[in-house]
């Protein structure tokens, strides 16, 4: 099952995207919840996820001198979810960040002195804002390679102990000059850091590559060496730096979908802080992020859920043990988006000759419907929440549980049916669980 899983990811991935786009309702709801700032503790080991940062504005700053990034918590300018009870989103407390960061830094002349001392001015202000240490826990690592025509590792992964550590190394970087420029071989160095000195397999691994230079095909090309290292897990961000002299940035692509920025956009640092949150959101092996809209696009969005597909068939409530067993729940689904992307999910992890019939949390075996919230807690339903019934439904002695069951071709819609019939009603069913995030510590 764990191959099947792996193998079918990245077709799952383009399934989900399509599915969404073509199935999501006009009226659906695509945002969450406030982020919390209290910490939290979620279990199970990390696994990389690419995408790209959410959309919603913040209020992180890291100006180019070198102020340390605020290490509050970052908010959405405005709540774009207009109902009771909302998906939850990815929280972004900076601070809170921990992973692991290699900064790959141009030192060549197409820097320039002055660029290079305005890059180590910005990059000192990201790095200052987060909380650097060797300590095992919620911390952030970061090792620093400078590149030229050749690169130097001027600090592993290990070798950095505090946030004062870091931001005085950054500022230790220096000049080459060279007219040669190999990002190629920066990429090679950077995998060989990650690979030697990763010592935290649930943290996930970054790279930011800043350079003023264009370098693209033969005989040196970045790509397949930057595809093979995002193939392999990490997350690459990549900063053009725009001379003076020159009208336009540098023109390159290896970076993970949405998280290519140049000096010369608007709100610039944000936007970086907001991809390192982005980047600090993801979930454990096996577990599948709840995402929306079409990666690379301001449309995309990730979300602080993980769902995992329970493809062993069982009434709602030994669903519901099983969910608790995994400290989650069954899943709930406040908007549209949330819906297809459940079931574009159920078409590929549920063997079925049709449309795949599931369990979902909503329940009134109390007399009031409520979503499962794991542990006996629950989330009272409210009359604005989203809502997927199927016409003449929910029906009157049919069953206190709700699935999702065929409406029409493979759309499904919802239909309350008993709760705890083994031979007639066992199904397949999603649990869910928080996102490991800033404020969700994964061990």
């Amino acid at each position: 099952m764990m191959a099947r899983r792996a193998g079918n990811a990245l077709f799952l991935l383009l399934c989900t995207f399509v599915f969404c786009h073509v199935n999501a309702q006009s009226t659906g709801i695509t945002a969450g919840m406030p982020m919390t700032s209290g910490a939290e503790v979620n279990t199970g080991v990390s696994e990389a996820v690419t995408g790209a940062p959410a959309t919603s504005s913040a209020s992180v700053t890291a100006g180019a001198s070198g102020a340390p990034m605020s290490t509050t918590t970052a908010a959405p300018a405005a709540p774009s979810c207009s109902t009771t009870n909302c998906p939850k989103e990815c929280a972004c407390t900076p601070a809170k960040i921990w992973l692991d960061i290699v900064l790959v830094v141009d030192t060549s002349s197409s820097m320039t002195v002055e660029g290079l001392i305005q890059t180590q001015a910005f990059l000192a202000g990201i790095i200052g804002g987060l909380t650097v240490s060797q300590v095992a826990g919620g911390n952030t690592r970061v090792a620093i390679v400078s590149f030229s025509s050749s690169t130097n590792v001027a600090n592993d992964l290990t070798s950095l102990n505090s946030t004062a550590d870091a931001v005085s190394a950054i500022y230790n970087i220096a000049y080459n000059g060279s007219d040669e420029v190999n990002i190629e071989a920066a990429f090679k160095t950077a995998g060989d850091v990650i690979r030697t000195s990763d010592q935290r397999p649930n943290a996930r691994n970054v790279i930011i590559l800043v350079t003023s230079s264009n370098q693209k095909g033969a005989p040196n090309d970045p790509n397949p060496i930057a595809n093979q290292l995002k193939h392999e897990g990490n997350a690459i961000m990549t900063v053009t730096v725009t001379q003076s002299s020159t009208s336009t940035p540098p023109s390159i692509d290896y970076s993970t979908p949405g998280y290519n920025f140049s000096n010369t956009q608007a709100n610039f640092t944000n936007a970086i802080a907001l991809a390192l949150c982005d980047a600090n959101c993801f979930c454990p092996p096996l577990w599948f992020q709840f995402t929306s809209g079409f990666i690379g696009t301001s449309s995309f969005k990730r979300y602080g859920e993980c769902l995992y597909p329970g493809d062993v068939p069982a009434p709602w409530d030994a669903a519901q043990r099983a969910c608790t067993y995994r400290n989650g729940h069954l899943m709930d689904a406040f908007n549209a988006d949330k819906h297809s992307f459940a079931q574009s999910l159920a078409m590929q992890y549920f063997s079925s000759a049709g449309p795949p019939v599931y369990w979902i949390g909503l329940n009134n075996q109390t007399g009031t419907w409520v979503w499962d919230g794991g542990n006996g807690n629950s989330t009272t339903s409210a009359s604005d929440d989203y809502s997927a019934w199927t016409s003449g439904y929910p029906a009157a002695g049919t069953g206190s549980c709700v699935a999702n069951v065929k409406f029409t071709g493979f759309i499904l819609k919802w239909r309350n049916l008993p709760c705890s019939s083994a031979f007639t009603d066992a199904h397949n069913y999603f649990c869910q669980i928080k996102s490991c995030d800033t404020n969700t510590y994964c061990p």
